[in-house]
């Protein structure tokens, strides 16, 4: 198998994610007999979140530059960033190291294509929304017209996400409110949601009833992870 690496921390809660559902789903190929070799740093979110509020990415990359290094030293075959927003500079950690980084935009992209959507609604924090980083590789390489919500709801969306969802723990007044978002979406025709940010998974069930086509990024980028390091499907 091959080693994964992880740049985690952003947050705890999507990196453990990551790792609980990698081994399980290699387990199952492999018939709970292993778990897969995993280089992971976890940097500071107080830290990287502080800098985002201030749009200052340059340092971010100051950040998590180094620690992708660190990984690529310690031997991963590829880097994984468990984070939707900071792909915006995915492209800059990449031309630093010789690892490929697994794209979790690409792996919406590719389930995107393979299927009928064409005018997906974007959930994710107001960092991604708002650099339009996301919706251009969506829209340019993949065909997508992406609609994203309000300006109002873009805010308090990030709020839900930075405080509640984070930390695994979203009230029942905040569903409600994101189904309200998903309802504002499906009167623009949209006919699917894009649940992008990591996070954003674990409210599944607040649109698993509607009429749309689900495009979790977490678990598409996690099948990914998988197949990369053992060489076979789910």
């Amino acid at each position: 198998m091959r080693k994964i690496g992880i740049l985690g921390g952003m947050g705890w809660y999507s990196t453990s994610l990551y790792y609980n559902k990698i081994n399980t789903y290699i387990n199952q190929i492999r018939n709970n007999k292993i778990n897969p070799e995993i280089i992971m740093i976890s940097v500071n979110f107080e830290q990287i979140l502080k800098l985002q509020k201030e749009n200052r990415w340059d340092e971010i990359e100051d950040i998590l530059i180094p620690k992708a290094k660190q990984i690529e030293l310690a031997g991963a075959n590829f880097l994984v960033i468990p984070s939707n927003t900071v792909h915006k500079i995915a492209d800059k950690i990449q031309e630093t190291i010789d690892i490929p980084i697994v794209n979790i935009v690409e792996a919406v992209g590719k389930k995107l294509s393979k299927s009928w959507c064409k005018k997906p609604g974007l959930l994710s924090t107001k960092y991604l929304i708002n650099d339009g980083f996301y919706q251009r590789i969506l829209e340019e390489k993949y065909n997508q017209k992406v609609i994203i919500p309000g300006k109002k709801e873009i805010e308090e969306l990030n709020d839900i996400i930075v405080n509640e969802l984070i930390n695994n723990n979203v009230s029942a007044d905040s569903k409600f409110y994101i189904n309200s978002i998903i309802d504002e979406l499906m009167y623009r025709d949209i006919d699917s949601i894009i649940l992008g940010c990591t996070e954003l998974s674990s409210i599944i069930d607040v649109i698993a009833s509607r009429n749309v086509k689900i495009i979790n990024s977490t678990e598409l980028h996690i099948r990914e992870i998988v197949h990369l390091t053992v060489r076979k499907n789910l």
